[in-house]
């Protein structure tokens, strides 16, 4: 029997771009590579991969309805470089049954 692998997920940093190249390689192109950042204390992800995007070698989308930015040691934000990945404070949607 034969499986075929459709999504892949990293979680943490994103993937260097020899990460992201080499997983890419040894999966099929039909795969979606996606850089994931979760946290416990919301029990869900701040960060998503968006299958309907392109394949990046990077974090493609936020969670709908959750501020996320990244903060440099400063507080400030900052772009294409690397900072702490932050949710501040900020209401968000809740999932009720």
């Amino acid at each position: 029997m034969s499986v075929r692998l459709a999504l892949l997920t990293s979680t943490g940093s994103p993937l260097s771009p020899e990460g992201f190249s080499s997983s890419m390689k040894a999966s099929s192109p039909e795969c979606h590579l996606a850089t994931i950042s979760g946290g416990t204390d919301i029990v869900s992800c701040f960060v998503l991969g968006i299958p309907a995007l392109r394949l990046s070698g990077e974090i493609q989308g936020t969670r709908l309805g959750l501020a996320v930015d990244v903060w440099d040691d400063h507080g400030n934000p900052v772009r294409r470089e690397k900072g702490e990945l932050v949710c501040p404070p900020s209401p968000f949607p809740l999932r009720c049954r």
